[in-house]
């Protein structure tokens, strides 16, 4: 206990310096932000690119392949489309996948399936999302949520204080900003993994139609 209290008092003694340390880490990442966006809308208008490379090889040397060089190409130019298309990554997966997500009525539930593509199995003739009791990523996300809302907690209390301390609008506005980015992250680990309730409803529509 007496080692919060210390923790607390140096907070309170070096507000100032802590807001302006989050000022500039607001700075730092809103510009990473704005790079990672670039990048990733930049990465997502180019055309695949060993997609391509592998069709011009089929078309330009055709003549220079044989049937199982050809069926081969075929192969990993399907695999390519396919992992883009369903963003499924593993070939394993994906045929399981593509046959779910082509027989779901509620397509709104295609996210949750994808994400809990390594827990569906099959029972009975039927698709079944099995989890069991303890199961690390649930447990993880859900770590990760609460340690990110305790932390968006901590950055509201402080910019309270740094308005009760009639400290600079800057300190007070990059506390808080900090507190939403943390707000956001942890309703996201919160969402990233579906609830029993969401899993027991994909479960009914799993049941619907036959496995492969």
């Amino acid at each position: 206990m007496e080692i919060v209290l210390n923790v607390w008092n140096y907070i309170l003694e070096h507000i100032d310096q802590l807001g302006k340390l989050t000022a500039g880490v607001t700075v730092v990442a809103m510009a990473l932000i704005a790079a990672v966006k670039r990048f990733y809308l930049s990465y997502k208008s180019k055309s695949p690119k060993k997609t391509t490379r592998l069709i011009k090889y089929l078309k330009n040397y055709n003549s220079y392949m044989d049937d199982e060089d050809r069926a081969f190409t075929k192969t990993c130019i399907n695999d390519e489309i396919m992992r883009n298309i369903s963003r499924v990554p593993s070939p394993n997966n994906r045929k399981d996948m593509v046959y779910i997500f082509n027989r779901i009525e509620k397509r709104q539930y295609i996210k949750e399936i994808s994400k809990l593509q390594n827990n569906i199995e099959k029972v009975n003739g039927h698709y079944k999302v099995i989890i069991g009791k303890v199961s690390f990523l649930p447990l993880f996300y859900k770590f990760l949520g609460m340690l990110s809302i305790f932390i968006f907690l901590i950055f509201i209390l402080l910019g309270i204080i740094s308005i009760y301390e009639e400290k600079s609008m800057q300190v007070m506005l990059s506390f808080l900003f900090i507190a939403v980015i943390y707000e956001i992250i942890g309703l996201y680990f919160f969402s990233f993994f579906p609830s029993k309730r969401t899993i027991g409803r994909i479960n009914d529509e799993l049941s619907m139609f036959p496995a492969l």
